[in-house]
């Protein structure tokens, strides 16, 4: 149903932005440092990781590329 899809559509926003955390953090960067290099306000990259809004993949593209990581869609069962 419509209200499964949004909670799994917000569980996946939520561990896609959890894992940009942790990778900015163990490199030592700070969410100010990411949106001078990356060209989004603070706002933004704090949004992403907390999982607030659809981010369209340019901005975890972007993100990704300034963490030197790639951005890897296994299924589930992989």
């Amino acid at each position: 149903n419509d209200m499964s899809k949004a909670v799994k559509n917000t569980s996946y926003r939520a561990k896609v932005g959890e894992r940009l955390r942790v990778i900015r953090e163990e490199q030592g960067w700070t969410v100010e440092q990411v949106a001078i290099v990356s060209g989004f306000t603070a706002s933004t990259i704090l949004k992403v990781e907390r999982g607030d809004f659809n981010t369209p993949i340019d901005v975890i593209a972007t993100l990704c590329d300034v963490y030197g990581v790639t951005f890897d869609l296994k299924n589930k069962e992989e």
